[in-house]
C-alpha cells in the first residue's frame, strides 16, 4: 500500500463527509424555519 496516498485519501473522504453533513444541516435548518 502507498503510505502517502492513504492518509490523503482518508483526509479527502473526511472533508467530503464533513461538507455533506454541513450542507444537510443547513438545508434542514432552512426547511425547518419555513412553514
Amino acid at each position: 500500500m502507498n503510505t502517502v496516498g492513504t492518509p490523503l485519501l482518508w483526509g479527502g473522504f473526511a472533508v467530503v463527509v464533513a461538507i455533506m453533513l454541513a450542507i444537510d444541516l443547513l438545508l434542514q435548518g432552512v426547511v425547518g424555519h419555513m412553514p
